[in-house]
């Protein structure tokens, strides 16, 4: 993956100034709980006085304000559009304040600089910054500077504080940008809009000299090649800023001027770079799994229409956000039919950290995947539902998000997100997966999940079936409901990866066929696990789940507001001999709730269980982590049942005990 040139080629057909691919947005920095704004810095010069005018930030004002954060530290501030901090920062006073570096020989002669001379005759400004500012209501500003420290009343304040004793604005406000005007009479001018100012900057932005050489991304040789001074205008938390060129140990014989020799760029490829990281930036960013992500793009067999990007992107984010709704299920499948048609294309995932106006940091790159192998993987994930039927009614990529551990910290922060990100690379590169290390994964999830819903409150691995969510829609029975849907998940996710041939050992046997009889009662649960691919050895631990059930549905019977009996299970792992007595122990519990257990029924039960289990050392042929799935993939069958016959059989029990004491 070479990010410059997929970057470059992004902006190669853009034919607009380079101003424009300069512009820095803020709407990463927006607190989504409080109403976003702009202010209008407004130096009157009739009255002689500054005032500030909210209005509603609007996504993309970036770009018609032309903002572009502050200028580099060692360079003279002269940005006009400015955030709520900067404003703070640089118009009072630092190197003069940006009104006086403006006239000190940063703008030509011409209509701005003459109004900008103006509101200085006007006392608006001097070199410690602006003058006269007035409050919304028309009396003198609240604030104090004493030093590079601002005051309101004698207290420290900071930017919002500062600018809503301006604004007369509240805590649910948040200001955004500060862009000065200059009215005079009736003519009102946006400095940073004003041509005398667009022009001093994109001055800025040219970047003369270089050296001769090849392009690293054109592959032409050119006079203009100059990588150390062009990724200096690199945005700072864009994908672009990855380069270092700071760092001697980076450079060829550890000359700091052969940087550029590790990648050439031409002035040209530079300004695509600019319009191309734009795009991407704004088009091509999403969230997958609670991570952001950049896709990008490449043509396999001829250039990619980057004006088609966004709704590739938006097909493949789509698989990834899944939704349990027939209008999803439709999308799906159009987006399945968009990658299919679509001209061989390969995608890359760029997952990130990113430090608005700061820094841009790489976490996880998924390289290379083709739009034909995305295609084949869900189709394979998809096609599981013929096999779990209403137990899940759609299953793909996006899944994983609700059945991978991901544990969180005191503020909400991934901390162990590597891991997903390593197993969708996994799938979507068709690496191969230790069978062994998926069922560990599962008994984590169950284990898990399973002590967050019997603790006090759910702190930790909310993703997982959603937690929070669950308890509140099932709050009388959601471990029986969690325990059913991560086992579902974990049985699909088993047969994708067999059908992809990703697992270094199968787990379930397609073509076991049985022609043995079988009691009605268990008629159902015979096709289900047939249906599934379950061997002799998985069956009998399934059953002993299905046995466990039916004991906490006896003890419910017997008005425990809990099923003690699951606290016999060990959620880290059940060995063999462990799984052989807890079934004994189950058996046991049957004849002490017999008033309300069908004993023929438990009968038939453990002559199931026998069947497949011939000796008491059969199961030590599985793990402990399988042991404990097949278990508990039994438990979940039964969730949602009911147990009319044994009921009905159990009555007539009862009845007929009654009789024999009335005798």
């Amino acid at each position: 993956m070479d990010i410059p040139k997929i970057i470059a080629t992004a902006g190669k057909n853009n034919k607009k100034p380079l101003i424009e691919a300069m512009a820095k947005s803020v709407e990463g920095q927006i607190n989504n709980k409080k109403e976003a704004l702009n202010v209008y810095m407004d130096l009157d010069i009739g009255l002689k006085e500054i005032r500030f005018q909210a209005f509603p930030y609007q996504a993309g004002c970036e770009n018609r304000f032309h903002y572009f954060g502050a200028n580099p530290s060692a360079a003279k501030q002269v940005y006009a559009v400015r955030s709520a901090n900067d404003f703070l920062k640089y118009w009072t006073g630092s190197t003069k304040g940006i009104f006086q570096n403006m006239l000190d020989g940063y703008l030509n002669d011409g209509e701005l600089k003459d109004e900008l001379s103006a509101a200085r005759e006007a006392g608006l400004f001097d070199e410690t910054g602006p003058k006269n500012l007035k409050q919304k209501d028309g009396s003198p500003a609240g604030f104090q500077i004493a030093g590079k420290e601002f005051q309101i009343e004698g207290e420290k304040a900071g930017a919002e504080a500062v600018l809503a004793s301006l604004l007369g604005t509240g805590s649910g406000q948040q200001i955004m940008l500060v862009i000065p005007r200059i009215i005079n009479g009736t003519k009102t001018c946006v400095i940073s809009q004003h041509e005398d100012y667009t022009a001093a900057v994109a001055k800025t932005f040219e970047i003369p000299g270089g050296s001769r050489g090849v392009c690293h991304i054109c592959g032409a040789e050119k006079p203009d090649i100059n990588t150390l001074e062009y990724s200096t205008k690199f945005i700072r938390d864009g994908i672009s800023k990855i380069f270092i060129t700071k760092k001697i140990n980076y450079a060829r014989d550890f000359d700091k001027k052969k940087h550029q020799d590790n990648y050439a760029i031409c002035w040209d490829c530079y300004q695509n770079i600019l319009h191309g990281e734009k795009m991407v930036m704004q088009d091509c960013i999403t969230s997958i799994s609670r991570q952001p992500c950049l896709f990008l793009f490449e043509g396999l067999t001829k250039e990619i229409d980057y004006s088609e990007v966004p709704k590739l992107k938006d097909d493949i984010d789509l698989i990834f956000n899944p939704k349990d709704s027939e209008k999803w299920f439709d999308d799906f499948d159009n987006a399945m039919e968009d990658l299919k048609i679509n001209d061989l294309f390969e995608f890359h995932m760029i997952f990130y950290d990113r430090n608005p106006g700061k820094s841009f940091s790489v976490k996880k790159t998924i390289e290379s995947v083709s739009n034909i192998r995305f295609v084949q993987v869900n189709e394979a994930f998809a096609q599981t539902t013929k096999i779990l039927k209403e137990d899940l009614p759609h299953f793909s990529l996006g899944k994983l998000y609700y059945m991978y551990p991901l544990r969180t910290d005191t503020h909400g922060k991934l901390i162990n997100g590597k891991g997903l990100l390593d197993l969708y690379n996994s799938i979507l590169k068709g690496e191969p997966l230790s069978r062994a290390s998926v069922f560990a994964l599962a008994r984590e999830a169950i284990e898990r999940g399973t002590n967050e819903l019997n603790s006090s409150q759910i702190r930790n691995y909310n993703n997982l079936c959603d937690l929070p969510w669950l308890k509140q829609k099932y709050p009388q029975n959601t471990q029986d409901i969690y325990t059913k849907r991560i086992v579902a998940l974990y049985t699909a996710f088993f047969h994708a990866l067999q059908k992809l041939n990703l697992l270094n050992k199968e787990v379930w046997s397609m073509d076991v066929k049985s022609n043995e009889a079988v009691p009605d009662c268990f008629a159902d649960v015979e096709e289900y696990l047939q249906r599934i691919g379950y061997h002799d050895l998985q069956k009998g631990a399934f059953y002993i789940g299905i046995l466990v059930h039916y004991v906490g549905y006896l003890q419910y019977k017997q008005d425990h507001k809990t099923k003690p009996i699951l606290d016999k299970i060990n959620y880290g792992g059940m060995t063999g001999g462990a799984m052989i007595k807890l079934y004994l122990e189950l058996m046991n519990k049957t004849r002490q709730y017999k008033r309300y257990a069908s004993l023929s029924y438990c009968d038939l039960l453990s002559s199931q269980i026998q069947k497949y289990l011939p000796d008491k050392h059969s199961l030590n042929q599985l793990s402990p982590d399988e042991n404990l799935f097949y278990l508990m993939a039994g438990y979940g069958f039964e969730v949602g049942r009911k147990y009319k016959k044994q009921d009905a059989e159990t009555a007539e029990t009862i009845k007929e005990d009654k009789d024999d004491n009335e005798e």
